[in-house]
């Protein structure tokens, strides 16, 4: 034995022993080691984590209270639905918003059914939520508001979380044209009440941190460069009509696969150009706008600015695509071109325009019901200005140049 004397107390210290009890401490040690191992390996084996599987792609099918159209967007829920049970749906998921009153909406989302006697796949759409919003004392519904948009996009990304998402819009259009209670652009119901603000719209989105695939207006005039510039930050694509639409709207039965999963835009529009071609009211216009590119174009269109004024006088030579007088919707393309008389010199913004419209279709006409006029199109880029416009009446009464588009082209 040793004798190590350590503050007054002694310490006796046996090599031989300690050996063999380090020997047996590490023995214990290690078979409590493998057998928490083993049991935590045998745990992940018996009970593993069920596989999280996101959804690829939410689409909104978004349809305030629009007055006279309801009975016209029930057909388009069941055309939708005919696409749907086509094709089906892979990690995706379809949320219906439809405003059956003006105070009162109901959100819907798609599922398979379970019904036992139905055989495959069939969807069908259910009612999720209901919507009671308070009229404010001037009238306007919650929902034509940002707080009331961000709401329901909210609940959209809640119930169906997704990598990507899409937007239809079914109701009237007026383009960029303001609500006259408002600013801007609206779309909405035919009583300026039940109107919507672009800006709201683009507000809401942005708000929910979100920039859409595509946005579809199902709606009159929406298919103008200043809807397109001033939605340029929350959604990719803008599809959209340049002039009226009928009541029927988009032929969701057979150009609605077209707009899911990954978008087929050019489908989408040969599918809306056949239906239309061959529709008792054979009249119809639609592009898909790449929003991507509307600041080159706005760089290019204030460049022009800066050295052409527009001849008032050759107004009547530009290609119109609306039924106001005096008109208010242009088309682009044609416009460009009178305002400069130099293929040249609009040879880069025309350039821009075509990398802006990949993807567009119309008809020979145009019908308005506003002035009951079919009107030949002869020039057609799928998007309308309304730089040229002499229109000052009160349905404008904010005037053209309140839009972001004039503020960044002049």
């Amino acid at each position: 034995m040793k004798n190590i004397g350590y503050m007054g107390k002694n310490i006796y210290f046996c090599s031989q022993d300690l050996c063999v009890m380090k020997k047996f401490i590490v023995y214990i040690l290690s078979i409590i080691c493998l057998f928490s191992l083993s049991s935590c390996n045998k745990s992940e084996v018996v009970n593993p984590e069920p596989p999280v599987e996101e959804n690829q792609h939410t689409l909104l099918v978004y349809m305030p209270w629009s007055t006279n159209l309801l009975s016209a967007f029930y057909q388009n829920i069941e055309d939708l639905m005919k696409a749907i049970n086509q094709v089906g749906l892979q990690n995706q998921k379809v949320l219906i918003f439809l405003a059956d009153s003006h105070v009162t909406a109901k959100l819907y989302e798609v599922e398979k059914s379970t019904d036992a006697e139905t055989v495959g796949d069939v969807y069908v759409y259910r009612e999720k939520k209901n919507y009671n919003f308070t009229a404010p004392s001037d009238g306007t519904p919650e929902y034509t508001t940002v707080r009331g948009l961000t709401t329901i996009l909210s609940d959209m990304i809640t119930m169906a979380p997704a990598k990507k998402y899409s937007m239809i819009v079914g109701c009237h259009g007026s383009g960029w044209m303001p609500v006259s209670r408002a600013a801007t652009r609206s779309f909405g119901g035919t009583s300026n009440v039940y109107q919507t603000e672009i800006s709201s719209l683009r507000e809401a989105i942005q708000s929910m941190n979100k920039k859409f695939e595509y946005i579809l207006f199902d709606d009159c005039y929406m298919a103008n460069v200043e809807v397109a510039y001033e939605l340029k930050d929350v959604t990719d694509y803008l599809i959209a009509s340049t002039c009226e639409i009928m009541s029927y709207g988009m032929p969701y039965h057979t150009m609605g696969r077209y707009l899911l999963g990954n978008p087929d835009y050019a489908k989408v529009c040969s599918e809306f150009f056949k239906f239309y071609s061959s529709y008792t009211s054979p009249y119809g216009t639609i592009s898909v706008a790449s929003t991507k590119m509307m600041d080159n174009v706005a760089k290019e269109m204030r460049n022009l600015n800066q050295k052409y004024t527009f001849d008032v006088s050759n107004l009547d030579n530009i290609q119109y695509l609306d039924g106001y007088y005096p008109h208010i919707f242009f088309d682009m393309g044609d416009y460009v071109t009178n305002l400069t008389n130099n293929q040249q010199a609009s040879a880069q913004l025309m350039n821009y325009l075509q990398l802006a419209v990949p993807y567009k279709s119309n008809t020979t006409r145009f019908f308005s019901a506003l002035s009951g006029r079919r009107t030949d199109i002869d020039a057609y880029s799928g998007l309308t200005i309304s730089d040229p416009s002499e229109n000052r009446s009160e349905i404008n009464q904010v005037k053209k140049e309140s839009t972001s588009w004039w503020k960044a082209t002049h």
